[in-house]
Formats: structure tokens, C-alpha cells, sequence
């Protein structure tokens, strides 16, 4: 007979280590922020977090971890083989890490001090001074492992299902495209991405199950079981939720022994004080309260379960969907910065990939564990991969394309501000009914509470509507999100690689976008078309434009390509509708404007650049004009054809190029503001103090997004009101 133990000291314990973690982590931070000057120095550390290369990659670049000879730690960028203690010393640029540069982006500072760190190194030279010991060759144990698993076995990740497996076994999703990514998180499956406690049950779940068939003792099998609760945590780097899943589940493997059963709240708090204590810069990483407030919600949910009768396969699957929509409520608050609403389906989706997950988890351990024992000149290495492969790939391939489903279903995503909008309702009607002695209200009660909350709600989001423009920092690139008074919505471009899933998706579901209903392409370098491709790929777009020009790209940079073939051809695939635009072409969005002041239909040996796509777009009585890449040429062509450019806000043309923006062109457009998009420290010195100088002249003011991130125009009533994400711009116009 157990029994229980229910004294809560726990929540005391984490409260005081919380605190004390906070203060002192903000008071370290806020020292190291003033001991490293930002620019190149000179440096020595001792290495604390040696980082692991890409699989196939040994010699690659890394992210390592090392405190200064003044104690302050940071990350420096290095291809060194370096390890857990080593010492690295040489001269680097070191920067301060800043947050996110545009809504719902990534945080590079929050990244960091979850780290323990403020400061970056991001180039310079280094010189390896190796250490060894018989204590540093056990505390580089771990690492070595993570090392061979990535390298050893790098045929497997090679093959298609060798990113998830990846990323299922050890956490580490690089060699996942970001395609796959987007959809794993959109659909709601990114947690098996990052290892967990679901890991840890698939992993022991079927371990378990030939446990009890064995004739082993039931003691025996439990301390068979203990050692093995340690391989994902091993594998994945004890992240935060590893650590905490394998803590709770090691305690309770020992409630056997002591005869003891811990109150499910008290153990959690407990070994949430335990972690803080390790890793009291943990109180910055957002996995580690999503996990702890997950479990929360399970262990919640489990206690209000228990008891309940009904047939087996009813109470299994009630208890799964409830546990799923217990742990996506609880971490409803926290997805603000990193998935930005909810996928109804997501629940449903998790039911039927759990079983596709368990099969590839149990497959992939054993699978590892044999080939590690097999050297990569072994005549049986390479089938036996093939063969490991084969058997995973269905599944694999499964899972990725449910996934890739439930995220295409647009009609099913719930923006994450309309759920919370609505969560202080929700949270109160969950509270009133988990009551036992409460009874059900009237039903005009409950009608009437939930009307009057859809009221406020419906007051606070349409009244005066305003029409909104988006600027975004997408570095060494151009993209621009419009949306109407009336909620329809178009784009100008959309950066680079990556930064159509990194950067626009996010920021147009924090917008509550659903769609995009047209995207226009200026001209098809993939500094501005690359991320047009991935929203395509998304599915997001309604109706796709390009130039109506057949442009040569040989006479352009070598460096840029040429994607209106890629555009065109996925497109066609999509069945998306495609128009080309030239000079006297007008579009109607809404009350919005949008009329094509460049190029003329032509063909022949034309630069891309030069047959951008000029438009001023009129939205609530204000103009801007988009000029692309434009170059000088193409801003003589438009002066000659005596065309109105003339705008209140002018997207300078090539990123602030010295071959655009010429005096001339400046004085028809005549603009009150302009913006400028161009990349942080980016090679090419944009934008050119040539063109600084010509808009100081006119008196215009410069906003650029390499100081100021993204930068939004909201407009209403004929007035332009300007913000910018990062505080170091001005505010208002």
C-alpha cells in the first residue's frame, strides 16, 4: 500500500527561487552589458558550452559558449573543434544582441540570456589552446555522444526522413527545410520537434510493454527502466523540457522503491525549483514555463479524470483529447511570440500523428544503438541504413504531409489575438463549471454573458478602422504589407530566402491574416521574390503580379537570380492566377488604389533592376510610392512620360544604391518621408551617403529599417501616424 505524501512545500521553494533568479540574473546581465565594448577586441575564455556541428559537418562553424577572463560570458561563431574547458583566445567582433526586429519575429536577446549570455562574436580570428584531464574527459562525455550520433550516423540523416528523425531523437532541427518547419509549427505538432516528456513516453512506452511480458521481477524491470529515462536527455542536450519530463518520471520510478505516492503539484514545483537552481537563466527561456505550465495542465486534468467510468477505448481517447486541449489552453498566453494562434485541428492532428511518432521513435533508438556498433567502412553499414530508412520513410513522410495539410487549412487557424481576446471568457466559464457544487446558470444567463463579452469585443476591434502599411526588415531586401480599412490586403515583395516563413507569416498572423489576397512581385531578384515563393508555397496568397517585361538577368549582378521562371511554374502548379502589369495598369483594392507608373511592355536585353515595377498606392488619402530596384535609367523613363509620381512617402528605390534616387527624380516624387530598407552592416554600404545627402537637402525624413527594424504607417481619416519596432527611431509624424 502507497502512501500519499501531500504536504506542499514545494510552491514556496519555487516562489523564493524565482525571485531570487530574476534579480540576480537582471543585476549580472546589466553588468555584462557594460564590460564588453562593441566593436573588434581582444579577447581570452575558457570554453563552458562547447556547441555541435551540423551532421557531415565536423569542421564546421559552431556556437560556443565562453567566459571571458573577466568573467563575463558570451558566444562566439567558430569553426575550433574546441571542448568543455578548452581554452580560445584571438580578436572578434562582438556585438550586444537585440530583440526581434519585426512582429512575431525571432528574438536573437531572449535567445541569449536563456542562455546565460548577452554578448555575440560574429567574426574574427581564434587560436585553440586544448586541454585534457580526467575530470574534463567525463564532463565531455555527453558531448562526445551528441557529436558520434550526429556524425557517425550521417547516411541516415541524410536520407529523406533523416531530418525528422533528427529532430525527433536529439531536438535538433537544422537540417529541417523551413518549409517543414512552418508546417509542423502551424498545425501544432513542433513539440515532438523539441524533446519532452511525449518522448519519453513513446520511448518507454514500448519498453514497458516487453518489460511486463517478460518473466523478469518486477523490480528488475523498473531498475532496467531507470538508467534508460536518461537517452533523450543525453541526446538532446537537457533542454528544459527533457530535464523536467525525466525528473518527474524518475521520481515517480522511485515512488516504487520508497512506497511513497507525491502530490503531482508539490513533486512538479519542486523539481521546477531544482531546475532554476541548475539553470537559474532559464527563467528567460520560454520552453521551460510552456513545459512546466503543460504539465501543470496534465496533471490537472488527470486528477479531474480519475474516477470517471466509460468503455476503454472512450476513456482513452476522451483523456487524449482533453490532455491536448488542457496543454495547448495553458500555453495559450505564451505562444505570442512564436505561434502566433491556434489550429483547431491541431488536437485532431495530434491523435493521429502520435501513434506515426511513437512507431518512428521506438524504430529510430534501436535503429541508432545498432549502427553505432557498425563502422561507416562496414560492408553492412550502408544497406543497413537503406533498410532503416526504407522502414521509416512512410511514416515519416505521413506525418509530414498531415502536417503540411491541417497547416494549408487556412479556414481552421485561429488568430492568436482574437483567442485571447476571447480567453478571459473562456478562462471564466472553465473556472464556474470545474466548481463540483456549481450548478449550470440559466441558459439566458450564459447567452447573455457571452453576447455582452462578443460586444466589447467586436467595439474594441471595428470601431474607426484604419488602414495599415508594414515595412519589414528583411535585411539586404524589400517587403511590404498593406491591408485596407476594409481588411483586404497586399503585398510588395517579400525578401529573401527564409524570410517568407520567418518573417512575413509570422507578422500577418499577428495581423490575424488568414490570406493574403495579392502579392506583387517588383521584379524577380531573389532578394525580393524568394520569400513571394514561400508564402506561395503556403498557400497564402490569392492572386499573384509580376512585370510585364522579359527582361534578360545576364545583364544584371551575377550574384542575383532570376525567379520569374520559379514564379511562374509554381503558379501554374497551384492552379494561382497570374497577371502582368506595365505602365498605365491600375488595381483596385478596396478604396485603395494602386496605379503602375513602370515599365512599358518590352523585351530584349533588359536588367531586372531598371524594369521594376514603379506604383503609387493611394490608401485613406495618402500616397506612396514603390519603386523596386529602379535605377537611374528607369527614373529618366518615368520623368520622360510625364506621369504623376509625385508621393507622400517614397520606398527609396534599391535600398538606397548611389544609382538611384537622383535629384531629378526626387523633386517630382516630392516626398514628406522616405523609406529606406536595407541590411545591417550589408557590403555594399547602403544606403549611399550620396543619396543621405540628396534627401537631407529636401528636408525629407529618413526612416531605415537596418536602425529602426520594421516600420509601421497606420492611417486614418487622411492622417498618417508612423511607429517603428525598435525604440531607436522616431515615433510619430
Amino acid at each position: 500500500m502507497m502512501r500519499l505524501v501531500a504536504m506542499r512545500p514545494g510552491a514556496l521553494c519555487f516562489v523564493l527561487l524565482f525571485s531570487f533568479s530574476f534579480f540576480s540574473c537582471r543585476l549580472r546581465i546589466a553588468r555584462w552589458e557594460r564590460r564588453v565594448p562593441e566593436g573588434a577586441i581582444n579577447f581570452t575564455g575558457l570554453v563552458v558550452e562547447a556547441g555541435n556541428p551540423l551532421p557531415g559537418d565536423p569542421h564546421g562553424v559552431r556556437a560556443q559558449k565562453i567566459r571571458l577572463a573577466d568573467g563575463t560570458p558570451v558566444l562566439i561563431r567558430t569553426d575550433l573543434p574546441a571542448q568543455k574547458g578548452d581554452r580560445i583566445e584571438g580578436r572578434a567582433v562582438f556585438e550586444c544582441a537585440e530583440g526581434a526586429r519585426n512582429p512575431g519575429g525571432f528574438s536573437e536577446r531572449n535567445w541569449l540570456w536563456s542562455r546565460g549570455a548577452v554578448w555575440i562574436g560574429r567574426s574574427g580570428s581564434f587560436r585553440l589552446d586544448p586541454r585534457q584531464g580526467f575530470f574534463l574527459w567525463f564532463a565531455r562525455l555527453p558531448d562526445r555522444i551528441r557529436d558520434f550520433v550526429r556524425q557517425h550516423h550521417l547516411p541516415l540523416w541524410e536520407s529523406r526522413c533523416g531530418p525528422l528523425i533528427l529532430s525527433l531523437v536529439t531536438g535538433d532541427t537544422r537540417l529541417l527545410q523551413d518549409r517543414q518547419t512552418f508546417f509542423l509549427r502551424s498545425s501544432g505538432l513542433s513539440h515532438l520537434t523539441s524533446v519532452s516528456g511525449t518522448h519519453l513516453i513513446l520511448l518507454l512506452g514500448p519498453l514497458m510493454w516487453l518489460a511486463r511480458k517478460s518473466r523478469l521481477p518486477l523490480k528488475a524491470r523498473q531498475w532496467a527502466i531507470l538508467p534508460l529515462i536518461l537517452l533523450p536527455g543525453i541526446l538532446s542536450g537537457w533542454k528544459s523540457g527533457i530535464s523536467r519530463a525525466s525528473l518527474v518520471l524518475f521520481a515517480s520510478k522511485l515512488d516504487f522503491f520508497t512506497r511513497l505516492r507525491r502530490d503531482g503539484f508539490n513533486l512538479l514545483l519542486l523539481i521546477g525549483s531544482i531546475l532554476l537552481a541548475a539553470k537559474p537563466y532559464a527563467i528567460f527561456d520560454q520552453s521551460f514555463w510552456m513545459s512546466l505550465s503543460a504539465a501543470g495542465a496534465v496533471f490537472h486534468t488527470a486528477k479531474r479524470l480519475s474516477g470517471r467510468s466509460g468503455s476503454p477505448v472512450y476513456t482513452k481517447l476522451r483523456a487524449a483529447m482533453v490532455f491536448s486541449a488542457a496543454a495547448q489552453g495553458v500555453i495559450l498566453p505564451y505562444q505570442i511570440t512564436t505561434a502566433p494562434g491556434i489550429h483547431l485541428l491541431s488536437p485532431f492532428l495530434n491523435m493521429a500523428a502520435l501513434p506515426l511518432a511513437a512507431y518512428l521513435m521506438a524504430a529510430s533508438y534501436p535503429a541508432l544503438f545498432v549502427l553505432s556498433f557498425l563502422p561507416r567502412s562496414s560492408e553492412l553499414f550502408a544497406p543497413t541504413t537503406r533498410a532503416i530508412a526504407a522502414l521509416l520513410n512512410p511514416a515519416a513522410d505521413l506525418l509530414m504531409w498531415m502536417s503540411e495539410a491541417v497547416a494549408k487549412t487556412h479556414a481552421a487557424f485561429i488568430p492568436l489575438k482574437w483567442c485571447l481576446l476571447f480567453l478571459p471568457l473562456i478562462a471564466f466559464w472553465a473556472w464556474f463549471f470545474a466548481k463540483k457544487k456549481r450548478k449550470l446558470p440559466p441558459a439566458a444567463a450564459l447567452a447573455a454573458s457571452s453576447l455582452g463579452w462578443l460586444l466589447v469585443v467586436c467595439l474594441a476591434i471595428f470601431s474607426t478602422p484604419a488602414a495599415k502599411v508594414i515595412f519589414f526588415d528583411v535585411g539586404q531586401g524589400d517587403a511590404t504589407l498593406f491591408i485596407t480599412e476594409s481588411g483586404q490586403t497586399l503585398i510588395i515583395d517579400g525578401g529573401d530566402k527564409n524570410h517568407g516563413y520567418r518573417t512575413i507569416i509570422p507578422a500577418a498572423r499577428m495581423q490575424a491574416l488568414g490570406k493574403i489576397d495579392l502579392a506583387i512581385v517588383t521584379h524577380a531578384h531573389n532578394d525580393h521574390a524568394w520569400g513571394i515563393a514561400e508564402l506561395m508555397d503556403a498557400g497564402l496568397i490569392g492572386h499573384l503580379c509580376l512585370p510585364a517585361v522579359e527582361a534578360d538577368s545576364q545583364t544584371g549582378p551575377l550574384h542575383e537570380e532570376d525567379m520569374t521562371a520559379l514564379l511562374l511554374e509554381m503558379a501554374k502548379e497551384s492552379n494561382l492566377p497570374v497577371t502582368l502589369l506595365q505602365a498605365g495598369d491600375s488595381i483596385r483594392l478596396g478604396k485603395s488604389l494602386i496605379e503602375v507608373l513602370h515599365p512599358d511592355s518590352r523585351s530584349g536585353r533588359v536588367d531586372l533592376n531598371e524594369a521594376s515595377l514603379v506604383m503609387r498606392v493611394t490608401m485613406g488619402g495618402l500616397s506612396l510610392l514603390m519603386t523596386g530596384d529602379l535605377t537611374e535609367e528607369g527614373e529618366r523613363a518615368i520623368l520622360r512620360s510625364r506621369v504623376d509620381c509625385s508621393a507622400d512617402l517614397l520606398h527609396v528605390a534599391h535600398h538606397g544604391s548611389r544609382h538611384s534616387s537622383s535629384a531629378d527624380f526626387l523633386e517630382a516624387s516630392n516626398p514628406k518621408t522616405a523609406l529606406i530598407s536595407s541590411g545591417r552592416n550589408n557590403r555594399y554600404g547602403h544606403p549611399h551617403l550620396h543619396v543621405l545627402d540628396r534627401l537631407d537637402q529636401r528636408a525629407v525624413r529618413i526612416l531605415r529599417t537596418d536602425e529602426s527594424g520594421a516600420v509601421f504607417l497606420k492611417i486614418r481619416g487622411g492622417k498618417g501616424r508612423i511607429t517603428t519596432w525598435l525604440p531607436c527611431a522616431g515615433r510619430t509624424e
